[in-house]
């Protein structure tokens, strides 16, 4: 899931381009093994891109150096990973408890059960109460915690996932216990 991509784009002078219309517009494609890929970020580097939008999601105009976050709309990944653009939200094909729409917003696979958020490890060590799960690439999260599953409070600052396990220990669980949640921020 990484790697770079090169181009360039030279005219003269008669060439009469307005500032800020897209010279080009580079579209590409994220297949990872394990989980659908929604949300990515890309580093520019010696490059100024416009928005364009002739074949698939646009980005804003960004300078090169800067990191924009490129995103597909639920229709682009509903026709990626059910073969149709308009597959309802709600519906769970895989039967594993998460609607597409969740699937979408976790980078998941939408036909496949195992693929789906969840902890794959919720224990007790020295250091504290650790918490364990597969955070999808480019997506971002928040652990959270409750001792009456009502006011929930920060115990996590924001974190992208990597395509990889991610973890927060709370280190000072109390005596009698608390609950915890992993939740997926809004790109």
């Amino acid at each position: 899931q990484t790697g770079s991509v090169s181009m360039a784009a030279a005219w003269g002078t008669s060439w009469n381009f307005t500032a800020g219309q897209a010279v080009a517009n580079l579209v590409f494609e994220v297949h990872p093994a394990i989980t659908g890929q929604v949300h990515f970020p890309v580093t520019l580097a010696d490059a100024e891109v416009a928005p364009f939008n002739a074949d698939g999601p646009s980005t804003p105009l960004a300078l090169p150096g800067q990191v924009v976050r490129f995103s597909r709309s639920y229709a682009d990944w509903a026709l990626a990973t059910l073969g149709n653009a308009a597959a309802d939200p709600n519906a769970d094909p895989d039967g594993d408890g998460m609607r597409n729409g969740l699937e979408f917003a976790a980078s998941t696979d939408p036909s496949d059960a195992q693929s789906r958020l969840q902890t794959s490890a919720a224990v007790m060590t020295a250091d504290g109460y650790k918490l364990r799960w597969f955070a999808a690439y480019g997506v971002s999260y928040k652990v959270r915690w409750s001792s009456d599953l009502s006011t929930w409070t920060d115990l996590s600052g924001p974190q992208t996932g990597t395509g990889a396990e991610a973890e927060v220990v709370d280190p000072a669980p109390p005596v009698g216990g608390r609950f915890y949640r992993v939740e997926i921020l809004e790109p």
